[in-house]
């Protein structure tokens, strides 16, 4: 039942992210192209859908499955500022926890196709919680006007509670700690911006 709240959570954010694009895009003001003769960024709302995989590394390999959706200003062809929010799902212990960031993102050409960097930094909710920030590094392919193609390398720095239990030979009991750890992971990404 826990899931399938976070699940209908999700759907109406990129719902309401969605709706929000459509209604940007038919606005008089909607922002201006850049002169860029293959096609660069545009001023004005801009959005991303994310999906990815994480390979867990370090003392607590979590592997984990991760979707989210970005949804903020495009300053110029190089500088985007958004907020997001999306679902992560571990594999071990089929926990889940929802990211609340601030995005930053850099293009380095004003071209169709650009490497980029990114940079989240924010705070997970849910079974797995704490503050999180994922910096990144890619390539956008641009489609046409501003859809675009991403694909990303990054790392997961996630910091949570982890509970360690571990058994006493000389007393012959369980014991366990509670203590904060970082359940980092290495991730690659594929997302669409519009």
């Amino acid at each position: 039942m826990k899931r399938i709240k976070l699940l209908t959570l999700l759907a109406a954010i990129l719902i309401c992210g969605t709706a929000s694009a459509q209604f940007t895009n038919n606005s008089n003001n909607r922002g201006q192209r850049s002169n860029s003769a293959n096609g660069g960024g545009m001023r004005g709302y801009t959005g991303f859908v994310e999906m990815g995989y994480a390979i867990g590394i370090g003392d607590y390999n979590f592997n984990r499955l991760d979707l989210s959706t970005t949804h903020g200003f495009q300053f110029n062809s190089m500088i985007f500022i958004g907020m997001g929010t999306g679902l992560k799902y571990y594999f071990d212990g089929s926990s889940t926890g929802i990211p609340i960031f601030t995005d930053f993102r850099i293009n380095f050409l004003d071209n169709k196709i650009t490497p980029f960097a990114g940079f989240k930094i924010g705070y997970c909710v849910g079974d797995v919680s704490g503050f999180m920030m994922t910096p990144s590094m890619g390539f956008r392919f641009g489609i046409k006007d501003k859809l675009g193609l991403t694909v990303n390398v990054g790392y997961d720095y996630q910091r949570t509670e982890v509970t360690t239990f571990y058994y006493s030979y000389y007393s012959g009991y369980y014991f366990y700690d509670i203590h904060k750890e970082n359940i980092g992971a290495l991730y690659v990404k594929v997302g669409f911006e519009f």
